[in-house]
Formats: C-alpha cells, sequence, structure tokens
C-alpha cells in the first residue's frame, strides 16, 4: 500500500493515467482524490478482497500514525500479553470545535510527555461513610470510613490530628478492632465494596500499615457492613471468601477465634459459610432464597443466630466433629413476620432487637419472654462491660444491667435533633460512648456526665458542593440535608450554619460584596418553589434574595470576577444568566445544549476586566461558546478570550487524558483544574485523582495517581497551595500542593509506557495456597476470542504481505472437505469423577477424554463417539439400559445418552447452577440422582421432571449414591454419614453415629 502511494504521486504524465480519474487538469493531486486513488487502484483492491479484517474508515481522515512502533502501548497489561483490540469510539462532539483552538505546538512529539512537576499530598478529610462502624482503639483514638480510606483521629491541643490508612480503591465498607498486647497498637479489618478488586485488609493502628491483604474473591459487587474480631485472631493468617459470588455482609468470630462465620446477599437470595479459617476450610454453608440479613452473632463455638426480615434462625451442633443443624426460631409471643434488626449474646444469653421496640430473651431457638418494650424501634444492641446498650430510633440510649434492668437512660443525643443512631463503640477505660448517626456526624457522650457531649467529626449527610472564600480561608458547603454551613480552612470547625429546609444541590461564593449562591434541588412535583437564594456571607442567616429559573435542579453556579453576573446551569440543559443588581433579574438564558449542564467558565475579552463570554460543558461532550447575553459564539472567535476559571473539562488540553480514559473503558473524566502551568489535576467517574503535566496531550502521558475518594469526583478547587476536592461519597478532601524533582535521566519504565505512580501500597507477603491458585486457574480463558473489532496493529504480520493484483476471490459456500473422527489416544483420569466403566459383560468400556464420551468395543477395538458442548466433570452408566448420564460444567441440563447408539435420549433440567459432583441411576434406571453444589435432586429421566430436591445442609459432601433398599439414599462426606428417605416429593435424613469413627471421608 505504501508502494502504491508512492507511485501515486509519481503519476505526473497524462499517458500514466489512462486507467485514472485522479488527477485534475493541472496534473495535481488534492487530498481527496489522493484518497479515492488509493481506495480503487488495482492493488489496494486486490488487497483488500483478500483480506476481511481490514476496516477503512473514512477516506478523507487518514491516519498518518498507522505504524507499527506507534501501536498504543496497553495499560497495565504485562509484556508479551495478548489483548483483544477494541475499536476506538467515534470522537466527541467537543473535539471538532476544540481544534480551532489549539495553538501550534512545534516541539509536540508523539510519545509519553513529561513527567507532572506539582504533586499532591492528603492532609485533612471531611465526611464519613454512612452505615459504617466507627471504632476506638485502646489508646482512645477513633477510626472510621471516609470515602477509600479510613481516617484515624488522634486528640491534639488543636482538637483532632487526622491520619489516613489509604491502601483501598473501593468504597470501605466495614470497620471492625480488636487489641493486641505487644506494643505494636491494636489490629484493624477494613473492608471495601463496589469495585473489580475488592479485598480486606488487616493492619496496625499504630503504623497505619497493613499486616495482611486478601481480596474478596467475588465475582460481582460484594458487600461487607462489618467485620468483629475475638481476641485471638493472629494476624497472619489470610481469609478466602471465595465462596460467596455474591459477596458478604458480615463477618463474625466465635469466642474462641477459630471459626469464622460470614453472611453473604444480594436481591435474589442470602447466604452463610462457617469456616475453619486458620485452615481456610468450609465447614458449613446453607442458601436462603429471597430473604434479607440485618445481623448474625456467635453464641459459642458451637452454635450462632442470625436475624433479619421476617425470620429468626439457629445453627447448633452436639460435638465439633458433627456438622451444625438448622432451627427456625419459634415463638406465640410475636407475629412470625414481625422482623429482628439486630442479635447478640449476653452471658450466654440471646436477645435480639426488632423495630416494633421490644427486646426478646431466646432459650435455644425459643422465644421465652419480652424484656423490655421501648417507645422507638431498636436500632442498634451493643454488649460491653458496663451492659447492654440499646439504642432506639429517636436517639435515646438505654443502659441495661443485670437481668437486663434499666440502670441509665442517655437522651442528650435525641434532644439535639432527628438523627438514627447506626452505630455505637464503648470506651471501657474512659466510660465514654462514640455514637454515629445518619448525618454522618460523629459524636462522644461520657457514660456519667450528662452534660458532656462532645461533636468529634461533623459534616452533612450528603454533600453536594462547595465554594472557598479566598480571603479568609473559609469553606461554603452545601447538603441535601439544607444546611448551608461556614467552616475553617481545614473544614474542622463549623463557624456558621443555616438551615434552608430543602436540598441543596450547588453554591458560589462572591468575593468583593461577600454574598452566597445557592442553588435548590426540585423534584418536578412543586414547580413555583424557588430555583435559587442570595445570602450574605458573613451572617448565612441574612437572605438577600429569592430567585426563580429553571423548573428543575440547579447543578452549578457562578459569579463573574467583577461581581456583576451570577449564572446557574441546570437539569434542563440551559443556563440562566443573573445580573447582580437589586432584585437579581434574569438577564439571558442560553439554549443549545441537548443534556444537563456540567460546568461553565466567565470570559473577558482582551483588555477588558468584564465579562462578556460564557463557555459551557454538558454531561454529554459539549463545548459551547456563549456571550453573556447568550448568543452562540464560533469557537475560533474565542481563541483570545481571557478565561476567568478553568473548569472545563472538554479542550485541547487535555485530549491526551480524554484518550486515556476511554481507553480503559470504564470511566470518564469530570473534574479538572490547573496546578500551575506546569501541571494539570483531573477526577473521574471512578474517584481517582490524575495529575498530568500541562497540556496533557498524549494517552501514553506519565501521570500521578492518587484514590482517595470513591465515586464520581465532582469538584476540584485550587486555593494558594492548597487543593481541594469532592466526590460523590459525601468527601471533602484538602491537599497540599508541591513542587516535585525528578532525575535527569528517567527510569525505562517510564519511556516505554504508563506508569502510575500511586499512593497504594501492595501486600508483598501475600501467601496464596496451591489449592487457590489452581481454583483460580480455572477461572481463566485460554482460548483465543476472534471480534469484528479491528485495530491497525491487530496482526502486524500482514504488513509483509505482498497480494498478487490479478487475484480473484474464491465464491465457494463451503469447503469441498470434512473431517471425520476416527480414534482418540489418551485417556484424561482428572478432569472428571467416575469416568471410567465397564459396560455389556466387561465386552466394553466407556470413559470421556476432554469434551468426548468413547466407547470402546473390545471385538474389533474400534471407538465410538459422542460430544458434548462443555467440560464433564463426571459420569454415571447403568448396566442393563446401557444408559450414562454426563455432568457439565456451567451447563443447565444433565445429559443421557443412550450407549448403543451413542446418542442423545432426554435432558434433566438442574435445579442447582453449581457444579456437578456425583450423579448415580437407580436400580430400574428411571431414576437419576444429581449432586450439585450443596443440593440434592432426584430426576425422572423418562418425563424429564424433577421428583424431589434439598439442601444437604453438610459440611463438605464427597459422594451419594442410592442404596439397595428401595426410597434409600447414602450421604458420605467428611466425618459424617447420612441416610436419606424419600417420602413422595420429601427428602428427609438421619445421621449416623460417628462418636466412634475418626476422619471418615468416603
Amino acid at each position: 500500500i505504501d508502494q502504491v502511494a508512492l507511485e501515486a504521486f509519481d503519476l505526473i504524465t497524462p499517458e500514466s493515467l489512462t486507467y485514472s480519474v485522479a488527477m485534475t487538469d493541472n496534473q495535481t493531486l488534492t487530498r481527496q482524490q489522493f484518497c479515492d486513488y488509493i481506495f480503487n487502484c488495482p492493488e489496494a483492491v486486490s488487497f483488500i478482497n483478500s483480506y476481511d479484517d481490514i476496516v477503512i474508515g473514512r477516506s478523507s481522515n487518514i491516519d498518518t500514525a498507522a505504524s507499527a512502533k506507534d501501536a498504543p502501548l496497553q495499560f497495565m497489561i504485562n509484556e508479551g500479553d495478548e489483548v483483544e483490540s477494541k475499536e476506538q469510539p467515534v470522537s466527541a462532539p467537543w473535539r471538532d470545535q476544540q481544534r480551532f483552538l489549539k495553538p501550534d505546538i512545534t516541539d509536540e512529539k508523539e510519545g509519553a510527555s513529561p513527567p507532572p512537576m506539582d504533586g499532591l499530598r492528603l492532609e485533612h478529610v471531611c465526611g464519613r461513610n454512612s452505615g459504617t462502624e466507627a471504632v476506638y482503639t485502646s489508646e482512645g483514638h477513633v477510626l472510621f470510613a471516609a470515602g477509600s480510606m479510613v481516617i484515624k483521629l488522634a486528640a491534639d491541643d488543636d482538637g483532632y490530628k487526622q491520619e489516613h490508612f489509604n491502601e483501598h480503591s473501593n468504597r470501605v465498607s466495614s470497620l471492625a478492632i480488636f487489641p493486641v498486647n505487644d506494643g505494636m497498637g491494636d489490629m484493624v479489618a477494613s473492608s471495601d465494596i463496589c469495585g473489580d478488586d475488592c479485598k480486606v485488609c488487616v493492619w496496625s493502628s499504630h503504623s497505619l500499615s497493613s499486616q495482611v491483604t486478601f481480596s474478596t474473591r467475588h465475582k460481582v459487587s460484594s458487600r461487607i457492613i462489618r467485620v468483629v474480631f475475638s481476641s485471638y485472631i493472629s494476624r497472619a493468617y489470610n481469609i478466602n471468601l471465595r465462596f460467596f459470588q455474591n459477596g458478604a455482609s458480615k463477618l463474625s468470630f466465635s469466642p474462641s477465634g477459630e471459626i469464622l462465620l460470614t453472611m453473604g446477599s444480594n436481591h435474589k437470595s442470602s447466604t452463610i459459610g462457617v469456616y475453619k479459617w486458620r485452615e481456610r476450610r468450609l465447614l458449613f454453608t446453607a442458601k436462603m432464597p429471597n430473604e434479607g440479613f440485618y445481623d448474625c452473632s456467635f453464641f459459642s463455638d458451637n452454635s450462632f443466630g442470625v436475624c433479619g426480615e421476617e425470620f429468626v434462625h439457629f445453627w447448633t451442633k452436639a460435638q465439633p466433629h458433627e456438622p451444625y443443624r438448622h432451627y427456625r426460631g419459634a415463638t406465640n409471643l410475636f407475629p412470625s413476620q414481625l422482623q429482628m434488626t439486630s442479635i447478640t449474646c449476653v452471658d450466654g444469653d440471646v436477645v435480639t432487637g426488632s423495630p416494633s421496640g421490644a427486646l426478646w430473651l431466646w432459650e435455644g431457638r425459643v422465644c421465652v419472654k419480652r424484656l423490655e418494650v421501648f417507645r422507638f424501634p431498636i436500632t442498634k444492641l451493643l454488649i460491653s462491660s458496663a451492659g447492654l446498650f440499646v439504642s432506639t430510633k429517636d436517639g435515646t440510649i438505654h443502659l441495661l444491667g443485670k437481668a437486663f434492668r434499666l440502670q441509665q437512660r442517655i437522651d442528650q443525643f435525641s434532644r439535639s435533633g432527628n438523627h438514627i443512631i447506626e452505630t455505637l463503640c464503648y470506651d471501657t477505660y474512659r466510660e465514654k460512648i462514640l455514637l454515629g448517626d445518619n448525618s454522618n456526624c460523629l459524636r462522644e457522650i461520657a457514660l456519667n456526665s450528662k452534660s458532656d457531649l462532645t461533636v468529634v467529626m461533623s459534616c452533612h449527610s450528603t454533600l453536594t458542593d462547595f465554594a472557598v472564600d479566598t480571603l479568609r480561608e473559609n469553606i461554603v458547603t452545601v447538603g441535601g440535608d439544607g444546611f448551608v454551613r461556614r467552616w475553617d480552612k481545614d473544614a474542622r470547625a463549623v463557624l456558621q450554619q443555616h438551615n434552608l429546609e430543602r436540598e441543596l444541590s450547588c453554591i458560589a461564593y462572591k468575593q468583593c460584596n461577600e454574598q452566597v449562591a445557592v442553588g435548590f434541588c426540585k423534584d418536578g412535583i412543586n414547580c413555583s418553589q424557588s430555583s435559587f437564594v442570595i445570602l450574605y456571607g458573613n451572617k448565612l442567616s441574612n437572605i438577600v434574595h429569592y430567585g426563580h429559573n429553571s423548573q428543575k435542579t440547579l447543578t452549578v453556579c457562578k459569579f463573574s470576577n467583577d461581581g456583576k453576573l451570577v449564572a446557574f446551569g441546570s437539569e434542563d440543559s440551559s443556563i440562566y444568566i443573573h445580573s447582580t443588581e437589586t432584585c437579581f433579574p434574569l438577564i439571558a438564558k442560553t439554549r443549545g445544549h441537548s443534556t444537563p449542564i456540567l460546568t461553565f467558565d466567565f470570559g473577558c475579552a482582551n483588555d477588558f476586566p468584564d465579562a462578556s463570554f460564557l463557555r459551557s460543558n454538558s454531561i454529554s461532550g459539549e463545548a459551547l461558546y456563549w456571550s453573556t447575553h447568550a448568543k452562540k459564539q464560533t469557537p475560533l472567535s474565542q481563541r483570545h478570550t481571557r478565561w476567568e476559571s478553568q473548569s472545563s473539562i472538554y479542550g485541547w488540553h487535555l485530549e491526551g487524558a480524554h484518550d486515556l480514559f476511554t481507553e480503559e473503558g470504564s470511566t470518564c473524566i469530570t473534574s479538572s483544574c490547573p496546578l500551575s502551568g506546569r501541571s494539570i489535576v483531573v477526577g473521574d467517574s471512578s474517584g481517582r485523582l490524575r495529575v498530568f503535566s500541562n497540556p496533557a496531550l498524549s494517552k501514553e502521558s506519565v501521570y500521578l495517581q492518587f484514590t482517595n475518594h470513591h465515586g464520581s469526583l465532582q469538584k476540584i478547587v485550587l486555593c494558594g497551595e492548597s487543593l481541594y476536592t469532592l466526590g460523590n461519597d459525601s468527601c471533602l478532601c484538602k491537599w497540599k500542593v508541591s513542587s516535585l524533582t525528578w532525575p535527569s535521566a528517567m527510569p525505562p519504565s517510564l519511556c516505554n509506557g504508563h506508569v502510575i505512580i500511586d499512593e497504594k501500597k501492595e501486600d508483598q507477603n501475600l501467601s496464596v495456597s496451591l489449592e487457590l491458585a489452581t481454583a483460580q486457574m480455572k477461572e481463566l480463558d485460554f482460548s483465543i476470542k476472534h471480534s469484528d473489532k479491528h485495530s491497525s496493529n491487530a496482526r502486524p504480520w500482514m504488513r509483509s504481505i505482498v497480494p498478487p493484483s490479478n487475484y480473484t476471490p474464491q465464491l465457494d459456500p463451503l469447503p469441498r472437505s470434512s473431517l471425520v473422527l476416527e480414534r482418540i489416544h489418551g485417556y484424561d483420569g482428572h478432569s472428571a469423577r467416575d469416568n471410567l466403566y465397564y459396560v455389556s459383560s466387561g465386552d466394553s468400556i466407556v470413559y470421556s477424554v476432554g469434551k468426548m464420551i468413547v466407547r470402546y468395543d473390545e471385538q474389533g477395538e474400534t471407538q465410538n463417539f459422542c460430544s458434548v458442548d462443555g467440560n464433564i466433570k463426571c459420569l454415571a452408566i447403568h448396566q442393563e439400559r446401557l444408559l450414562c448420564a454426563v455432568g457439565q460444567e456451567n451447563a443447565e441440563h444433565v445429559l443421557i445418552v443412550d450407549l448403543q447408539t451413542m446418542k442423545f435420549m432426554s435432558l434433566c433440567k438442574r435445579a442447582s447452577n453449581e457444579d456437578i459432583h456425583c450423579l448415580d441411576f437407580d436400580k430400574s434406571g428411571r431414576f437419576l440422582l444429581v449432586l450439585a453444589g450443596s443440593r440434592l435432586t432426584i430426576h425422572d429421566i423418562e418425563n424429564e421432571t424433577v421428583i424431589a430436591s434439598t439442601l444437604t445442609h453438610a459440611t463438605e459432601t464427597l459422594d451419594v449414591r442410592f442404596a439397595a433398599k428401595a426410597n434409600t439414599l447414602v450421604e458420605v462426606g467428611r466425618n459424617f454419614v447420612r441416610t436419606w428417605f424419600v417420602k413422595g416429593s420429601d427428602l428427609s435424613f438421619e445421621e449416623v453415629d460417628m462418636s466412634s469413627m475418626a476422619n471418615v471421608s468416603c
């Protein structure tokens, strides 16, 4: 193709152009004519006809960088790994507009740009993850979760000093602590959710460095709400929770610390599992469809309970070697539909709390007594050395002593507002209670002093926007709770606050007259309500003006630097421009965006201080320009406009950053802010903060990355040497901007691809068992996937092929030859169970190889085959009827094969999606027994129906068979033997006494 292109320019005589119409009268080639020649000459046509994987884009746009050496490097891919190519999406709308604004950069290079010259250091965080635990350390420090971090609050002269544990990349959802008397601080466990790399970290509260880090290994998004430790946990072990594909909602350790109880739930079912966690051995598992878990607790190593929606369940076992037996809670004291929100064990007695405000006492599985009735629903139970703490929905804490008698009522918190307590923790040494409520505030109350109420950390329940007062170095925030708050520069102390009693969406601060503009959220029902309000900055309770413009929620607002204009972006895709004169009249309304406004900037013409223009971005990638009278402007006319702020995310200076995020596929840029003339920081929809060299023109640019937020980053503001970031996690972070120096000779890794300098530290000492590694290997797909999407460098070897000019495509619909399998040499004895049988009185052998069922006949030494779609897991043979049952991996049916014809005879639809471990025919050959995971099913193969199905509730079932006695099954497993009885469609079992036997496994 390259040679043909060179020949096209050599054709300068009319005699040479008898077959081409690409030349004009003056014998010169235009760009369009050259492209037409290239794609229509015989050589190019024959080449394209020969290879169907060549993708030709628009003929008017030739990619001059499409060469092997310019092939884009894949992010986070090891050298030599083959990656499926991705088709680049169509350019965003803003790209065509921004090309007019791009200056001529003579030294622009195609490779990676230099590293950024500015770095960030986290100083302070304002915010807390709702619903997560807050705990005390032995030293009296407070730990709580914020975004993807765990914050440690240590008391000092200025109040509380923050330290940060930031080894998570997703939202931290659970927190637990237990004391370790080794001088190294308490051990803390934290877990995260809502990501592909969810993990659990066990770390020291003193050094804030992880001791153990392990992945939860869920196939879908996991959810761990709480982690409860005993005092015997060793920090040297990893816990593998890969069993729960739907995530674990809570972990709890037995009193001895040797057994781990896990709970997992989603919208379909809830699961529990009991592990001998030191040995990574599953002892018990059960699944409960359509039931949600709220709480769980161990009563002893041999018993535990779970409470939730419309049920209380108990599991007990008499001896350690026996399996757990399941009992549903029974009572006549309350309706069976009554929910139980919390469960705990108090001196051997089981206590549960319900939304009706009642406290219930249980003996075994029977509820025997109603202990106390409170006026409001019970939200939390906490057992401590002081007694049983019970929190109710009105914010009152009740302390119950011996015989569950009320000793003390703490209601200072309930009088401070309508707050629901989400977390409780008690400090035994200082006799203080730590409370976390639904407003995400943390408060500390002394048990013996009713007047001692301290606010440890204050924030909004939902923080939606903020603005910075650069003169006073204050921060003004608004939230979904209706409050407008003025904070000190670190967002530690609230200086002023005012409740507007409506959900607030955006805020802007006017420096010259100290006015605050606040936008309201609207639900679309009461559209007559005001859209925004103007407050006096020095005193937020003084309202200057209520205004009306949009009937939808306002998304962003800004004052011009001269203070003469204030503008509001809305979800109705318009920008409303108001004068700041009396009554704030509406000057203009922009119309042109098709989606809600994301951000906008005021701009001034050269030598004019007044704001004359706006540039706006929408969430769909639109970048438009306006005058302050809402007239559209061309991008070229704005080339010399001086912009008052730099919040636009669609610009030529970020093209490389956008290309990088587009290549990664799952994220996009949501906010940006230049740190200096040398660096620019951008935030994405996954909460990552990245610092690029300014401008970021190449997707191969080196960048710094910080993952302290979770969810989309909404706003980034630079004030002096401090950078403030706000994410969807309602956390406001303050960063210190500092200059960086790099060595003159960059490391080789910086020249070969993307380099991420991340604050996260990886656990280098993580140990993985051979069994775990083998299990992970089974989930990898080593097949070569073919895609219709191609990239220019998908097959670099094709560049060396020279096709013939006279090639004629073959139009035959099918190949003229076919293949017939004659013989298979070899036998695979490891991939399937029970995969070798004698049939026909020993004259034939049936076995599996790969995805083939093979019948080898001794007479004639012939082989007959039957092919299946999936990997074969096990076989079962009925000798008299010559039937073979085939269990496959991830298949919906069990296949029944006629061994005489080697054809499929019938299908049995599986009752479980788990892999099949065992198959067995009964004596008649009509009924088939299937063990898939922990579910036991009996099929009628003639009618293709299910006769009976049940969960085994066993620790680990190894085999199950039909017994010689009619309607009887025998199940064997690790340390147990059971006899099952079939009565109609019911299955029941009896345990075989194993006290006289040890380690029976088959």
